[in-house]
């Protein structure tokens, strides 16, 4: 039997303006996990005054963290 991915750990790289950033993401049935990253990436950003984007970096990683 197969594990339920309980949440994705994310890694954003080091872009021009922001240092790595690292948070938890999670999949609903209104939102992908990708979606769920950006925002709480352009909601990072917005705190140090940077425009928010429309697409994580290139390079963002997503590592599953299952359920046990």
């Amino acid at each position: 039997m197969q594990s339920e991915i309980k949440y994705w750990k994310v890694t954003v790289p080091p872009t021009r303006d922001m240092s790595e950033f690292k948070t938890n993401a999670r999949e609903s049935t209104l939102e992908t996990k990708e979606e769920n990253a950006l925002w709480d990436y352009n909601h990072a950003r917005a705190h140090d005054g940077l425009r928010p984007l429309k697409n994580l970096p290139d390079k963002t990683k997503f590592e599953p963290v299952y359920n046990t």
